[in-house]
């Protein structure tokens, strides 16, 4: 997990490349069970999918950055929406991505 939290960019990447292999595997048990699926069926259940997926792994990421949930809408509407995520800054401060550091809080001066 700690990965993760000091690669917040690659964990956006990586959360949507999961995704897009978990749509496919779910499309393609649904082919293998009813070969005569339509294709709207299909693009619905990816939909799905996807609306589950991403919104919980990119707001873990925007609550890792400190930022607002808001950025949700831009990143799973628009068609290159994840790139918002990226672009945004990390508000964390450097105190607190220390993992060397036994105790919570801002440094003393």
């Amino acid at each position: 997990m700690a990965w993760f939290e000091k690669h917040l960019n690659w964990t956006v990447l990586l959360a949507w490349i999961l995704t897009l292999c978990i749509v496919l595997t779910v499309d393609f048990g649904l082919v293998a069970t009813d070969s005569y699926m339509s294709k709207e069926d299909l693009a619905a259940a990816g939909i799905g999918v996807c609306l589950l997926v991403l919104p919980a792994s990119w707001g873990w990421v925007l609550r890792r950055k400190r930022r607002t949930l808001w950025w949700l809408l831009p990143a799973l509407f628009l068609p290159s929406g994840f790139l918002c995520l990226v672009r945004l800054e990390n508000q964390t401060p450097a105190w607190y991505m220390d993992p060397e550091r036994a105790e919570f809080g801002p440094p003393n001066e």
